[in-house]
């Protein structure tokens, strides 16, 4: 029998002139930010305040995304920034909120 895993969780980048909804991921499971945008390749994760999962820098790529692990009682809204640089053009830059919920892993075994 397989063991249960917490689900997880990857935000792909729309194209920076439309707008997110929320997405929803467990404790336990992973947050990946990942881009397609061709002409916007770079781009950061910022955490509205500090971030509640990592100290390390939040920089991903087209070819590179950002994995962020969900630690267990990590439960709550959470909300962050993306900065998306224009590839020719440095003073071009879009931003954009991603608003997400963590829950707690249903389906797993206790004290995960």
């Amino acid at each position: 029998m397989d063991q249960l895993k917490p689900t997880s969780a990857v935000i792909e980048l729309p194209d920076p002139d439309t707008t997110p909804s929320c997405w929803h991921l467990e404790e336990g499971g992973i947050l990946e930010v990942r881009s397609n945008a061709p002409n916007y390749t770079h781009f950061s994760v910022e955490f509205v305040g500090t971030n509640p999962f990592s100290n390390a820098p939040l920089k991903g790529s087209t070819n590179s995304p950002v994995v962020i692990p969900i630690p267990a009682k990590s439960q709550g809204e959470y909300e962050f920034t993306i900065r998306q640089e224009h590839n020719e053009d440095q003073n071009k830059h879009r931003r954009q909120t991603i608003r997400f919920n963590v829950h707690p892993c249903k389906g797993c075994p206790p004290g995960m």
